[in-house]
């Protein structure tokens, strides 16, 4: 064989290479299956088998397991959807000191982009507030009259419950996040996130069931100061008797039967 001929023979062959190479990767890229992200079930503390994953080793195929770290779970977070309409009940301790705390019940109703909050304080004055998500509206019961507020943001309507706003879990600073992880809280499957802010300490659960905030412990120089506890399912979605009227006898929103 000639030198020419060896020369066009080598490159005939590579390029066949080439061309395989590149049939298969499309090939690949075209049909397979696209990645889908798989939370695990937690209700059964005691199973060893990975996210994902169960006694047949092909079912996995096509799922990503999610590791939750202090740098994933931000993102892990995100995947979760809060529902639209639900109602459900959390109570707030706030403390003062190891012996001496006060106790507010709170039950929040949300429906159609309207959202109200009912809160029980030590006192027994209840706090009415109601939003339709532009306005805040605010009242205390045995009054017919309410004042009007504006609603800042989104967030608002959370601090209103005094709960930490779920959003400002999702935009800390990733080297503030100490440690997050999967736990069974209260009998509840939740991402557990612990932050570090100088010397407050704050640990976050967020349902893995319902997605919405059901936990929070702060700690204020190794000393509790405030729990927010909401671990019972909330009820979906939010019922058709449920009240969005001022106390004057307006209907802001009725929710669909």
């Amino acid at each position: 064989m000639s030198h020419k001929r060896r020369i066009l023979f080598a490159f005939f062959i590579a390029l066949v290479f080439v061309v395989a190479v590149f049939v298969s990767f499309a090939v690949n890229l075209l049909f397979r299956k696209t990645p889908s992200v798989v939370l695990p079930d937690l209700s059964d503390t005691h199973t060893t088998t990975q996210p994902g994953q169960d006694d047949n080793p092909d079912s996995n195929v096509g799922y990503l397991p999610v590791d939750v770290t202090p740098e994933t779970v931000q993102a892990v977070i995100r995947t979760l959807s809060r529902p639209d309409s639900y109602t459900r009940e959390m109570t707030v301790d706030l403390h003062w000191s190891a012996e001496q705390s006060a106790r507010t019940t709170i039950t929040v109703w949300q429906d159609g982009g309207y959202t109200r909050v009912q809160s029980v304080p030590p006192t027994g004055l209840t706090q009415y507030n109601l939003t339709d998500g532009t306005q805040l509206y605010r009242w205390y019961a045995g009054s017919s009259s309410y004042v009007t507020l504006p609603l800042e943001d989104e967030r608002s309507i959370d601090l209103v419950q005094r709960i930490p706003t779920y959003e400002d879990i999702l935009s800390l600073p990733m080297e503030s996040i100490m440690a997050a992880g999967y736990e069974v809280k209260q009998e509840v499957p939740c991402i557990y996130v612990a932050v570090a802010d100088g010397t407050t300490e704050t640990r976050y659960w967020v349902s893995l069931q319902s997605g919405l905030l059901a936990g929070v412990e702060r700690m204020e120089n190794s000393q509790l100061t405030y729990v927010l506890e909401a671990y019972t399912a909330p009820i979906t979605p939010c019922p058709v008797n449920a009240s969005f009227k001022l106390p004057n006898g307006t209907e802001l929103h009725t929710v669909a039967r």
